[in-house]
């Protein structure tokens, strides 16, 4: 009579190979689907869809979208910190009416910077027209900002 227990196969491996095999083939789907997500993030058009809502925020006094699209070393830490600058921005918006318009968009690695037009409306007129720079970064899967409002 031949002995009833299963014989291993090296065609067909031990059930826990398999399973780390099924692990192993969904996480590397998983990286690579994130990795296409931050490449796609990386691109000009990002960027510039990044810097739009920044200046729409900016302009309507929406500084919490404003803050969030600020990198890491650029927010504001404490809520008292955070109060001072929503106030700052709600009466510099309100008294001065800024207009931004992006003229260019570079990248450079991780890097990238917009060149903008301002000009600030105050009760006296139009005022003068300016080239600024907003320094961007490329982290945690998308653009942040980094500098803003750079003369050079």
């Amino acid at each position: 009579m031949k002995d009833a227990r299963k014989v291993a196969c090296p065609l067909f491996p031990s059930r826990s190979v398999r399973i780390i095999f099924v692990i192993a083939f969904v996480v590397s789907g998983v990286s690579e689907h994130a990795a296409s997500i931050e490449l796609t993030n990386k691109t000009k058009e990002r960027l510039i869809q990044r810097a739009e809502l920044a200046m729409r925020s900016f302009w309507s006094g929406d500084f919490d979208t404003f803050v969030s699209l600020q990198s890491q070393q650029m927010r504001p830490q404490s809520k008292k910190e955070r109060e001072e600058n929503r106030k700052m921005l709600k009466e510099f918006v309100a008294s001065e009416k800024p207009r931004l318009r992006i003229l260019s968009t570079e990248i450079t690695g991780l890097r990238g910077r917009i060149t903008k037009e301002v000009s600030v409306e105050s009760g006296k007129g139009s005022g003068e027209k300016e080239i600024v720079y907003d320094y961007w970064i490329f982290e945690n899967g998308d653009w942040y900002l980094d500098d803003a409002d750079r003369t050079n």
